[in-house]
């Protein structure tokens, strides 16, 4: 096994236990604290043994979901690319995706001149029990393999059904 180098070699058990435990700092202060990444200290923190707290489960956008779905919809349904919904909403691209299936918005292909990018846009859940193979394995163990308008999306958007 190869010693950690530079900022890295800092992050010691000991060091772990005192910032991330004893001080309760979170993982991305705990990174900007060593220099290094926030995965980094995550794989640390599990090869030190040490518990990980849960997390705020506070919302991470300043929009509402209701308003989140229905602005990304209205965005991206002018053009938009779901990464530029996403610069001007202030959320990732896979959140404008989540909102954008939840919402049952079709979704173009990505990708660009390849030419699985030009079909025409699609939802979620019509490509997913589209598969013939899919939809045999979910039957061979008898979970019903809902039609496009009895399915709903689990999650944060859970209450926002179509």
């Amino acid at each position: 096994m190869r010693r950690p180098r530079g900022a890295r070699a800092a992050v010691t058990d000991t060091a772990l236990t005192e910032v991330y435990h004893r001080q309760g700092v979170t993982i991305a202060q705990a990174a900007t604290h060593f220099g290094v990444s926030e995965e980094y200290v995550r794989r640390r923190v599990a090869e030190a043994g040490l518990t990980r707290r849960p997390g705020t489960f506070a919302p991470r956008s300043a929009w509402s979901p209701e308003v989140l779905q229905a602005q990304a919809g209205k965005l991206y349904e002018t053009g938009m690319t779901m990464r530029e919904v996403g610069a001007r909403l202030g959320v990732s691209t896979t959140t404008v995706s989540m909102v954008l299936h939840a919402a049952k918005v079709p979704v173009r292909p990505g990708g660009g001149t390849r030419p699985e990018a030009q079909g025409p846009p699609r939802t979620l859940i019509s490509d997913l029990y589209a598969d013939p193979d899919i939809a045999a394995a979910l039957r061979r163990h008898r979970v019903k393999v809902p039609d496009e308008a009895e399915w709903h999306v689990t999650g944060p958007f859970l209450a926002l059904r179509s």
